[in-house]
């Protein structure tokens, strides 16, 4: 698949996102400084992704991408800092997030309604598989609920910049969830978003799962590094699920209405020193 056209629409309810909220109920996080946070993060080159970890998933023809997301991120901490997990569901955490705003029917979910779920919990994809067609609410089960009290979020911050996200992913703090207009949003022949226009079209969510130099990019940005990207449209998007995108237009998508909130399993997020193992780039 070569043309946005060809893409589906994600399903975050962009209309539907209380943003006042977000901001009222967030957590501000502490930093490290920029000379000491490794110069690359990446998790494709940690041995747990290997495993399993972080998986790119494809919500196929469900508007679940806000769920995906949420997964995504609460995958990277769990698997860094908690016991580690393979898979969450992605159709739980959707779901739950559309009952956490009163949305029904297959149209969307909110990060407000996201960060809601997560602090109850999500339950893992063997208890909550991820099903063929949209199930509705009754699809949740006891079963679930107990086993979602063994993976929540407790923070949120909201994201101001790039070089805030930068510093939010480097600080071992967590990772960083994004809800955005997704119209022109594909990667260009090197897998590299440059630019950000008006964010028309259906809304999207997405995960930011690192950083990288252009060196290591092999390609020039607008400031020295590149942000990764993490969609939910399988592999065959993109470079195997992810792109790199410029900071310009990670700065463009967040001052023309985006919702970008870095989440944390910490309840007071701050600066952690990470156990990366030798064969990790986190050294």
């Amino acid at each position: 698949m070569s043309s946005a056209e060809e893409w589906p629409i994600g399903g975050y309810a962009i209309e539907l996102e209380n943003r006042d909220e977000l901001l009222a109920t967030q957590t501000e996080a502490t930093y490290r400084s920029v000379g000491d946070i490794p110069a690359e993060v990446d998790p494709r080159k940690h041995p747990l992704w290997q495993k399993g970890w972080m998986k790119v998933f494809n919500q196929g023809s469900i508007g679940s991408c806000q769920g995906c997301a949420l997964v995504g991120c609460m995958e990277y901490c769990y698997g860094l800092f908690g016991p580690r997990v393979a898979q969450l569901s992605c159709m739980y955490a959707y779901l739950t997030s559309q009952m956490a705003s009163g949305i029904r029917g297959d149209s969307g979910s909110t990060l407000n309604g996201g960060t809601k779920a997560a602090k109850d919990g999500i339950c893992s994809e063997e208890v909550g598989p991820y099903p063929s067609r949209y199930p509705g609410h009754g699809w949740v089960t006891s079963a679930m609920r107990e086993d979602a009290k063994n993976y929540r979020m407790n923070s949120h911050s909201v994201m101001r910049s790039a070089d805030e996200i930068k510093a939010f992913i480097g600080s071992g703090i967590g990772i960083v969830q994004i809800g955005i207009g997704w119209a022109g949003m594909n990667p260009d022949a090197n897998g590299c978003i440059r630019s950000y226009g008006s964010g028309g079209g259906g809304g999207h969510s997405v995960v930011l799962a690192g950083y990288a130099t252009d060196s290591v990019v092999g390609s020039q940005s607008s400031a020295g590094y590149w942000i990764l990207l993490q969609n939910s449209w399988g592999t065959r998007w993109g470079q195997g699920g992810f792109c790199w995108v410029d900071s310009r237009a990670v700065n463009q998508m967040i001052s023309r209405g985006g919702t970008f909130i870095g989440r944390s399993d910490m309840v007071t997020p701050g600066p952690r020193d990470i156990d990366w193992t030798k064969e990790s780039v986190f050294v």
